[in-house]
């Protein structure tokens, strides 16, 4: 599948009535359409951290999203992703994901990622080993930016003024969410947000929630 330059979220993910795949949440482009039960919006941010290009053509290396998906693919038992693959099929992988070894490198890399010789290997410590840079970005995930709301109804807006609505969004951490003691916003465009970015809080600059109807 193709990673799509814009994404799709919709409310009815949050009502678990469908879920909308990795590739729809995560577009080349920072927009999303927004599908609520009687309505297409659109969102949008200028923050082009919040996505990153999913380029995987043949002869290069690939992304952290794509090694999972291999590895999920070569797994022992698929049915309960059980996040481990034989040490065997390690030479398997790497030639799926481009990714050049030799004897030697092979051997080394088993010894790190399986040094109780127990004949497997463990996904995070593989992300881990191949892809450091990645994995570290993952850590320092942006957690502030701006997002821009678009409804173009009129009956939905102010004064039915149609008129974009800009927001500031934060992603809580771990912490902040514990100690978090507002009631979490059941408005339906957080919801939908939520289907992306569970921990997210909005600010609006009106003080107004936007309409996803």
């Amino acid at each position: 599948m193709k990673q799509p330059r814009t994404g799709f979220l919709t409310l009815f993910e949050a009502l678990h009535y469908c879920e909308s795949g990795w590739y729809l949440k995560n577009p080349s482009y920072p927009v999303w359409i927004l599908g609520s039960e009687t309505h297409l919006t659109v969102l949008a941010s200028p923050d082009l951290s919040l996505v990153s290009k999913d380029v995987y053509d043949q002869g290069s290396t690939a992304t952290v999203h794509q090694a999972e998906v291999e590895f999920s693919r070569l797994s022992t038992d698929q049915d309960t992703n059980s996040g481990f693959i034989q040490c065997a099929k390690l030479g398997e992988l790497l030639i799926s994901l481009n990714i050049p070894f030799t004897d030697q490198s092979l051997a080394d890399a088993l010894k790190q990622l399986d040094p109780e010789n127990f004949g497997v290997i463990l996904e995070e410590p593989f992300l881990q080993y191949f892809f450091p840079g990645e994995m570290a970005n993952r850590r320092l995930a942006v957690q502030n930016f701006q997002i821009v709301h678009y409804n173009g109804l009129e009956k939905s807006n102010l004064d039915n003024q149609v008129r974009y609505q800009i927001g500031d969004a934060h992603l809580l951490d771990p912490t902040e969410e514990l100690l978090e003691k507002e009631p979490v916003d059941q408005n339906p465009i957080h919801r939908c947000l939520r289907t992306k970015w569970p921990t997210i809080r909005i600010k609006w600059k009106t003080g107004r929630t936007p309409s996803l109807n």
